[in-house]
């Protein structure tokens, strides 16, 4: 974990297109050009000093009305500061970067409009859980981060005062590490609402709260969350035996054709093995499959027994074959579809229709191959098999993932090395300089 010291030396923000002048207390009144704005800028800058533009029919009535607004907002934030409060802002992002709202109706049966991320602004910084709790200048995080809030809430004032908080955040950072990070149960918005509830006694809105909830009582939701609570051998033993059967299935449903048929003037359909070229390439790409998933299963299985690598399986064999295979099994799909929709239409007088066992066989063999298809597909993306075996036989990589300075919904963002205090004896130095670290 990096010390909150750090948070003292770092520098992040994030902004909004549509706010990119409103969502910055701590900057001066005069930075605000607001005849350097756009409409839609000007619009918001109004609706936040509380006026209407709905009588602003020139680009010049907007400026002028967005004027009043700015002097409106800098008459509160200057009684803000005599007064004492400090105002509190929630940022939100959405790491789907709209995606959520479009493929959720779709996967989950129902519609979630972002993935949300959260972060709180006070005292002219943006407070976040990012592998530990940081602070950092928005226009920073904005550069490194490439993305902008899709909206900036002001939750209220308050006047606890930033010594208080940051005590806070000490207290809080052994709760929010790298090691208790939770997508789902325990994450950045749940430092968010922390903050929101020490800082004004209000909770952040329930539909970011509840994100997690509607995903894992979906459907989906609730078979992603099964699968992967799988252990890693037996996800991949599960897919690899799925490959296998459908392999096989596909391959005894086509060798089992009668050849023959339709010869000579003869009723029948002609489309066995031998007689049809996409019905060969057919077996054959079923061959291939069956093999290939049963060389990984004894190489797995190798491994489990003698923890040791019993067959030879380089990455790039792992990476080169998928390849392959996957090409071959889609053009498989497309000549047997094919040639199962020319043998109904052109073998009339009933040869080839549901009552000869070779077409039959044939319709079997376009839906194995279709299935067979798409189960492979899923098991050469999320399984590494040469990388399961190296574990198995030479226990876990040692190699560092766990980094404390990686960040789980922005893992790209640069961290600078952690500014520390020197000892002088006082209390307060002595317990930043304590402040736990891994």
């Amino acid at each position: 974990m990096i010390p909150f010291a750090q948070i003292n030396g770092a520098n992040a923000t994030v902004n909004s297109a549509d706010s990119r002048s409103l969502c910055h207390h701590e900057r001066k009144s005069n930075e605000l050009n607001v005849e350097g704005m756009s409409i839609k800028e000007l619009r918001a800058l109004i609706a936040r000093g509380g006026l209407s533009a709905t009588a602003c029919v020139e680009r010049s009535d907007l400026i002028s009305t967005a004027k009043r607004a700015k002097e409106r907002l800098e008459e509160a934030a200057n009684l803000r500061r005599r007064n004492g409060q400090t105002p509190v802002k929630l940022a939100v992002y959405d790491l789907s970067h709209g995606w959520a709202r479009i493929l959720s109706p779709i996967f989950l049966c129902r519609r979630i409009d972002l993935a949300p991320h959260t972060s709180i602004i006070i005292y002219g910084k943006e407070y976040f859980w990012g592998g530990s709790i940081q602070r950092m200048d928005h226009e920073d995080f904005v550069a490194q981060s490439g993305q902008k809030p899709v909206e900036i809430i002001h939750l209220g004032d308050t006047e606890i005062e930033e010594q208080l908080f940051n005590d806070f955040i000490l207290d809080a950072s052994g709760r929010y590490t790298q090691h208790t990070y939770d997508i789902l149960s325990h994450n950045c918005n749940n430092f968010s609402q922390e903050c929101a509830q020490f800082l004004l006694g209000v909770d952040i809105p329930c539909h970011i709260l509840d994100a997690p909830e509607k995903l894992k009582s979906s459907c989906l939701g609730k078979i992603a969350l099964f699968w992967s609570g799988l252990a890693p051998l037996v996800r991949t033993t599960v897919l690899l035996a799925g490959v296998w059967v459908l392999g096989a299935a596909g391959l005894i449903s086509l060798a089992a054709m009668e050849r023959g048929q339709g010869k000579s003037g003869g009723k029948g359909c002609p489309v066995a093995p031998g007689e049809e070229s996409a019905v060969n390439f057919a077996v054959a790409v079923f061959a291939l499959d069956v093999a290939y998933s049963t060389y990984l299963a004894l190489c797995l299985a190798g491994a489990v027994r003698y923890r040791r690598p019993v067959l030879l399986l380089a990455g790039w064999v792992e990476l080169v074959s998928p390849l392959l295979l996957a090409f071959f099994s889609y053009s498989s799909c497309v000549s047997l579809s094919t040639l199962h929709g020319a043998a109904w239409t052109l073998h009339t007088h009933g040869m080839c229709d549901y009552r000869n066992a070779n077409y039959r066989k044939l319709s079997s063999g376009v839906a194995f191959a279709w299935l067979l298809l798409t189960v492979a597909l899923a098991t050469r993306i999320f399984t590494r098999v040469h990388v399961l075996v190296h574990e198995l036989s030479l226990g876990p990589s040692t190699k560092k993932t766990d980094s404390p300075d990686t960040d789980p919904c922005f893992p790209f963002i640069e961290r600078e090395e952690p500014v520390l205090s020197e000892p002088n004896g006082s209390d307060e130095a002595q317990r930043q300089n304590q402040f736990p670290g891994p």
